[in-house]
C-alpha cells in the first residue's frame, strides 16, 4: 500500500532554495575557517587548495595582514558504516583549515584535511585571500585524495 504524504509547496521550495547553497536548513550560515598571517616582506601568495581557482582576491589596506578563509562543505552521504554507533562527522568538525610556509618572499598557504575517498568529501568552498596592494596570488588546484596533509612543498621558482 502506497500513501502519500503532503507537504506545503512553499517548504518544498525554501528546502530546495537551501540545497547546495551553503546555507543551514536552521538559516544560519556556516561559520568560516579564517588563518591571518603578517605581511611584512611577502610577494607572492601561492593558495593550493581543491577550490583554488574560485578563491575571491580581496586588497586590504597596506600593511594588513595577509588573510584567507574558506566555508567547510562535505561528509560521508551514502556511506553507511556496520557499526551501530557511527555517525557522520558534520564538515565543521572535520578540522578543515589552513597552513602556512615561507620561502624568501613566497607565502605558500595550503588547506589542511581537505580530502576525498570513496563516499568522504570533505572541502573548503568560498575561498577569499585578502593581501595588501601589489601581493601577487597564484592558484594551484589541488587533486583531493584521502590523505587531508597540507602541500607545503617548495615552489618552483622562475
Amino acid at each position: 500500500m502506497i500513501r502519500s504524504i503532503s507537504i506545503p509547496l512553499c517548504a518544498c521550495i525554501a528546502l530546495l532554495l537551501n540545497c547546495g547553497s551553503g546555507a543551514a536548513i536552521d538559516g544560519r550560515k556556516p561559520a568560516r575557517v579564517t588563518l591571518s598571517i603578517p605581511a611584512s616582506g611577502i610577494r607572492t601568495v601561492i593558495l593550493r587548495a581543491a577550490n583554488a581557482e574560485q578563491a575571491k582576491a580581496v586588497v586590504a589596506k597596506t600593511g594588513a595582514p595577509i588573510s584567507v578563509s574558506g566555508v567547510p562543505e562535505g561528509g560521508a552521504k551514502g556511506y553507511h558504516s556496520s557499526d551501530p554507533n557511527w555517525k557522520e562527522t558534520p564538515p565543521e568538525e572535520w578540522g578543515l583549515g589552513f597552513k602556512t610556509k615561507i620561502f624568501g618572499d613566497t607565502l605558500v598557504i595550503s588547506t589542511w584535511n581537505e580530502m576525498a575517498y570513496i563516499h568522504h568529501h570533505y572541502e573548503l568552498r568560498d575561498i577569499e585571500v585578502s593581501t595588501s596592494p601589489g601581493v601577487k596570488i597564484v592558484r594551484q588546484t589541488r587533486t583531493l585524495t584521502g590523505d587531508g596533509a597540507p602541500d607545503l612543498t617548495k615552489p618552483a621558482l622562475k
